[in-house]
């Protein structure tokens, strides 16, 4: 194994020796090739981090906006007839290395969304408990007091929903299903000043399991999802915030439900995998509305976690099907390459950026178990 890092490790070590030579000789430096800033592209390295005090399979995550991390809910291996569903989260601080319990919130939670507000508090919504009912309402983190509390009561309680913070800092909740099970048209947003929740119009289909992303111009774009089991959609739409209306927003090439969505840095994004071990990966551009192929890649991933890195690539890794590789993608030359491989297999984990363009994934499902594990991946 050691061998194998100094294998990893030299080459970049050699591409940085280069470039220090190059400007002792007084070389020019070559021009950018897009917006997005271009670096030696490496397979990074990851290595093992610290272990969170309990196991968890679909918590939530959320970056602090301090350089902290919060990861939180999630289920644990329990004992008897149900599984236990935590109520607790749990602060990872880069500065010690360390975690440290962050308090109770007043639900258990499985597959909860947690949104970084810009108060610097954190909204957690949604989700379910041990028995597999909705968990109720809203929790809220001040990390000034430490202190959980609930939230005004939404107009519905959901889950599979997604969440995203919009620019007028509110915060928007879409889709998912309810008590009932029965698929949610209605979206709401969340006001955290007044704590006030009011409906934000119908998606033009209803979704669960689907993928949310901001685009710069401040509209929502919403896309794929469907029924647990199937059918799934090919369709995404578009939500406006100055109006409250929902748009059709074209038809990707297939149709995709637990996949993920990452803002590029050029403004467009970037769909990848999808239940039914989709390799496929597909690019929205908001300019001209269209959809166009940003190639396969090497593994499929569904339950996967995608991440923007530092500069401008994104970081793919993990996904349901045993699976522990990672893989990069180029938006400037609309490439995949391959990754190191994480220690372990993870599905239905969290993966938040860090400080230095590093990336932490945290818990998930492993082979046959759910692990407290994380690790840490340098670019």
């Amino acid at each position: 194994m050691l061998h194998r890092r100094l294998l990893l490790v030299l080459p970049g070590l050699m591409l940085i020796a280069s470039a220090l030579l190059a400007a002792a000789c007084g070389a020019d430096s070559a021009p950018a090739a897009s917006v997005v800033e271009t670096q030696a592209a490496g397979p990074g390295l990851f290595e093992v981090g610290p272990e969170m005090a309990v196991e968890r399979v679909s918590p939530a995550g959320v970056e602090m906006g301090d350089g902290r991390l919060m990861v939180l809910g999630g289920r644990g291996k329990g004992q008897g007839r149900y599984a236990a569903v935590h109520d607790d989260a749990e602060i990872y601080d880069p500065a010690t290395g360390k975690w440290a319990p962050a308090g109770h919130m007043t639900a258990e939670r499985e597959g909860p969304t947690a949104t970084l507000l810009a108060d610097g508090r954190v909204l957690v919504v949604g989700g379910i408990n041990k028995l597999k009912d909705l968990s109720g309402g809203p929790d809220m983190f001040d990390p000034a007091t430490g202190v959980w509390t609930a939230t005004s009561d939404p107009v519905e309680t959901r889950e599979g929903h997604r969440a995203v913070l919009l620019q007028d800092d509110r915060v928007l909740v879409v889709g998912g299903r309810d008590t009932l099970l029965h698929q949610l048209a209605m979206a709401e947003t969340y006001d955290p000043v007044a704590d006030v929740w009011e409906e934000a119009g119908e998606t033009t289909e209803v979704r669960s399991n689907h993928a949310v992303a901001v685009l710069a111009d401040g509209r929502v774009l919403l896309v794929g999802g469907g029924k647990l089991d199937g059918p799934h959609l090919k369709t995404a739409e578009l939500w406006d915030p100055a109006t409250g209306t929902w748009s059709a927003a074209g038809t990707m090439a297939v149709s995709r439900a637990f996949h993920s969505a990452t803002l590029l840095v050029d403004g467009r994004v970037l769909v990848v995998g999808g239940k039914g071990k989709k390799r496929s990966a597909e690019l929205y551009d908001p300019e001209t509305g269209t959809w166009s192929s940003a190639g396969d890649t090497t593994d499929p991933r569904s339950e996967h976690q995608a991440v923007l890195l530092s500069d401008g690539r994104v970081l793919v890794a993990g996904g349901i099907g045993r699976i522990a590789t990672a893989e990069l993608y180029d938006p400037v030359t609309n490439t995949w390459s391959s990754a190191d491989s994480m220690a372990e297999t993870r599905y239905r984990f969290v993966a938040l950026s860090m400080a230095a363009g590093k990336v932490i994934v945290v818990g998930g499902l492993m082979d046959d178990r759910i692990t407290p594990t994380s690790e840490i991946f340098s670019p």
